[in-house]
């Protein structure tokens, strides 16, 4: 299973997500890394996989971050880059550079099955899909049929909570027959273990990486076990 350290990169800095309430977020700067520039950020964390969010770019407002979040997937092995756009296309090159760029629920509108290629980003919200309100597993069924490489779930209720991992965890795997990760409020070694356990191909951290939670040397190693 891959470990992917969430990258989250608002008006020029590495932020810390809170429940998806991104108004409040404010630079990651009291964590094992003390400089939340994205640069020096991703350079000290090292990790070989990231899931690269340019929170601007999703909100539609704000500074510009392509420049970071270009320098952050340099860094890294393989990235999935979440820039809110509302389409795009895969590139050989960026196959070649292990980018995988992002369409998500909640930026992508009607059109999410004509896309080829790339990254799916399940938005959830209070146990439903952002925005349509869909159930999770009812979703995950329909996407079986759409070309992504890889679908990734965001729990963005849980972001940052530490609060532990959704009853339905099980059900969204038999949904989705495809490569599969799952993110948002992962908080301690056993709930990354009950994800792999549970058949997931990745999961998402940070929080609990920051808290000594769960062991730094995993985004570094990018894998489990």
């Amino acid at each position: 299973m891959d470990i992917l350290l969430a990258i989250d990169i608002m008006d020029g800095y590495v932020v810390q997500g809170q429940s998806g309430n991104r108004a409040g977020y404010r630079p990651l700067d009291w964590g094992l890394v003390s400089d939340a520039t994205p640069a020096a950020y991703t350079a000290a964390m090292k990790p070989v996989y990231g899931y690269v969010a340019d929170l601007n770019g999703i909100e539609g407002t704000g500074r510009v971050n392509e420049d970071d979040v270009q320098t952050c997937c340099r860094l890294l092995k393989k990235s999935y880059v979440n820039r809110g756009r509302r389409e795009y296309t895969v590139s050989e090159e960026d196959r070649r550079a292990g980018i995988f760029p992002v369409i998500s629920t909640e930026t992508g509108g009607e059109n999410l099955a004509t896309y080829h290629g790339g990254a799916l980003t399940v938005d959830l919200k209070a146990d439903r899909i952002y925005p349509t309100g869909e159930t999770p597993a009812s979703f995950l069924k329909t996407a079986n049929s759409w070309e992504y490489d890889v679908c990734i779930i965001i729990n963005l209720g849980s972001v940052g909570t530490e609060q532990g991992l959704p009853a339905y965890l099980s059900e969204m795997r038999s949904a989705y027959e495809g490569t599969l990760f799952y993110g948002g409020g992962l908080a301690s070694e056993a709930d990354c273990i009950a994800v792999h356990e549970e058949g997931y191909d990745g999961v998402l951290v940070a929080t609990a990486v920051h808290r000594g939670k769960i062991p730094f040397e995993w985004i570094q190693r990018g894998t489990y076990p």
